[in-house]
């Protein structure tokens, strides 16, 4: 899958690498990587690197484009120290999920400088984790003793904005946002301003509007998969193929594949 004009790639004797859109070879010897994401992907070593007392610990460092350290990883003194990521950021409309600090979410640039601190806003709450943004929103889970509608010791799930203000009030009363949108795996439910959801009555999948949670494709599918550019995957409860379906829920293209492969 290429993504900013890069693929990613294993060979047997080069490790893992990038190749350009002419399958030339551009950066390698990696023993593992994620694709890049606005300019920036992470990497966790070099096959020598324990030989030359390089050290990881289970974390990760960033590389640019042109294989450079990026981010943290360009500040750190010593090549151990590059390797100063718990997780790989992925970076979505300017935004990458860095983690919690203090029960808030923190959000960084691709120059690695935050910018945004996302807070419950609610005394006895705090934010466990969260997603990139899509369409201008991203999803937090939400952990306390004082949640909306929940008893104590719960977790809800709720929608923000740019602003990190909670678009869509967490309730716990129904698991719809736990249920609809996946924090892990980009939010895959998520895009063109609508949210594919599973009905907890039928076990059908539909859409929702992102912000108000309210039916814009009424649950008639086996699964769905999220929208992009208008269209989205959708599997056909009476057959059990795959077709895609434009923004009003109409097959444009009948229903035939027993299988699709999607991946950011």
């Amino acid at each position: 899958m290429f993504s900013d004009g890069l693929g990613l790639v294993r060979s047997e004797d080069k490790g893992v690498g990038f190749v350009n859109a002419q399958g030339e070879l551009v950066m390698s010897g990696y023993t593992g990587a994620t694709s890049f994401s606005e300019g920036v992907a992470f990497v966790w070593g070099k096959p020598d690197d324990e030989k030359n007392g390089i050290k990881h610990n289970d974390r990760y460092a960033a590389i640019d484009k042109n294989g450079a350290w990026a981010l943290n990883s360009a500040k750190s003194s010593t090549e151990t120290d590059r390797y100063c990521y718990n997780w790989p950021v992925f970076f979505r409309e300017g935004l990458g999920y860095a983690g919690i600090e203090d029960g808030e979410a923190i959000y960084i640039d691709n120059k690695g400088n935050k910018v945004l601190s996302v807070s419950s806003g609610k005394n006895g709450v705090s934010i466990a984790s969260a997603g990139p943004f899509y369409d201008g929103y991203a999803t937090v889970k939400l952990w306390g003793n004082n949640l909306w509608d929940a008893n104590d010791g719960s977790e809800a799930y709720g929608l923000i904005d740019k602003t990190g203000a909670l678009v869509k009030e967490p309730t716990t009363n129904s698991d719809q946002w736990e249920t609809y949108v996946h924090l892990w795996d980009g939010i895959n439910r998520l895009g063109d301003g609508m949210v594919a959801v599973e009905d907890s009555v039928t076990g059908l999948w539909g859409y929702v509007d992102a912000k108000t949670g309210e039916w814009k494709i009424q649950p008639l599918f086996s699964d769905a998969e999220p929208f992009a550019d208008g269209m989205a995957y959708a599997k056909d409860f009476a057959t059990g193929d795959w077709g895609f379906i434009d923004d009003s829920g109409t097959w444009t293209a009948v229903p035939r594949l027993e299988n699709y492969y999607c991946d950011e």
